[in-house]
């Protein structure tokens, strides 16, 4: 979903998200004044644009508004990574810069290897299904497809086909972590059960508990709950993380702005589309 796609289909407008942004760009200059935040250089020319977007009416969240700058970025630019955004030249201006000067945390995220209930065709949910002799080979595989990359930590859930995952990828090269957070989506009384049963009723247990389980808004609380935690530790830092289907859709929803309904229908897993990481980013403010 295009950013323009995204503002056409919400109570948010342009004209909204423009006055925020000046007045955002306010206060990262009058804050430090008041001892609140560090004081940052603002380039002339983007507090020329602030100056020109407040003469031409964008003046309605001028301090003293009450939004402040880090909330706005948690709620709007969160939604959507990479947006193609409004084309006024003066916002693109301040929009850049403000975003090259928030920190973030990279995020790259892997799925655990083939297990032997994924070749017996049961959803294993909070069973702790072991990795196959295959999931075994796909994970020593990521040590040369990600040989390039080198992680600050690697986080994993907290069943062992994740986190062996992880251990065969990389062994010793950087801290490795396990966050029970990080679980695949509990199925409940269906945990372990045939495939067959068990993928029909995931989109329908979007808020709705499997039996004696969780809903994918369940997931996704945990899996923000997750977020928040290492969004001081690990600023500018560049993190991996090993887990399952459910947390990465929750990602999906939480750091690309889709709907539920947009990460089912877009999950690799229905197009057998795999690859070696999927990319996020974290604002870590």
């Amino acid at each position: 979903m295009s950013y323009e796609e995204y503002m056409d289909g919400s109570a948010i407008n342009k004209d909204f998200v423009i006055s925020v942004m000046v007045g955002d760009l306010q206060r990262i200059r009058e804050y430090p004044k008041r001892g609140f935040q560090i004081e940052q250089d603002i380039p002339n020319e983007v507090w020329q644009a602030h100056e020109d977007l407040v003469a031409t009416g964008f003046d309605k969240h001028l301090m003293p508004a009450k939004r402040a700058w880090k909330d706005y970025y948690r709620i709007v630019f969160r939604l959507h990574p990479t947006p193609t955004l409004m084309k006024t030249e003066n916002f693109d201006i301040i929009k850049l810069w403000i975003l090259k000067e928030l920190p973030m945390i990279k995020i790259t995220y892997f799925v655990h290897g083939t297990t032997l209930d994924n070749e017996n065709h049961k959803s294993s949910g909070w069973n702790d299904a072991k990795l196959s002799d295959l999931g075994i080979i796909q994970s020593k595989d990521l040590t040369k497809l990600t040989a390039d990359t080198l992680f600050d930590a690697v986080f994993t859930s907290d069943l062992s086909r994740a986190i062996d995952s992880a251990h065969l990828a990389w062994g010793d090269t950087c801290p490795q972590y396990s966050d029970k957070r990080l679980r695949e989506c509990n199925y409940g009384d269906l945990n372990g059960e045939d495939s067959g049963i068990v993928e029909p009723m995931q989109e329908k247990s979007i808020n709705t508990p499997m039996p004696n389980g969780e809903s994918y808004e369940d997931v996704k609380a945990r899996v923000n709950d997750f977020l928040n935690s290492i969004r001081e530790d690990f600023d500018g830092r560049h993190i991996a993380i090993v887990a399952h289907k459910a947390p990465q859709l929750a990602l999906d929803v939480l750091l690309k702005g889709m709907t539920w309904d947009e990460a089912f229908a877009n999950d690799w897993r229905k197009k057998k589309a795999w690859q070696p990481g999927w990319e996020y980013e974290l604002w870590s403010i």
